[in-house]
């Protein structure tokens, strides 16, 4: 049978956030490495090209994919 919880038995979110933050044993570290060496690793932020890529439009020649749905009353 399915728990059900009662409203006086929940914690506010804040709580419950600090509870579970403070539940981990250390933080991670970041380091800057090659991407050749990048393999297993997580991003630890965005990452932005310096340029378009590719430099120009090429929809034209290499198409685009599209779901039929999309396309209901497109001319």
């Amino acid at each position: 049978m399915p728990k059900t919880f009662h409203p006086d038995t929940l914690i506010p979110m804040k709580k419950a956030q600090k509870i579970i933050l403070s539940s981990f044993q250390h933080t991670l570290q970041t380091k800057n490495i090659p991407v050749k060496d990048a393999k297993g690793y997580i991003l630890a932020e965005p990452v932005f090209s310096q340029r378009p890529i590719p430099p120009l439009p090429l929809a034209g020649i290499d198409g685009i994919a599209i779901q039929s749905k999309n396309t209901k009353g497109a001319s």
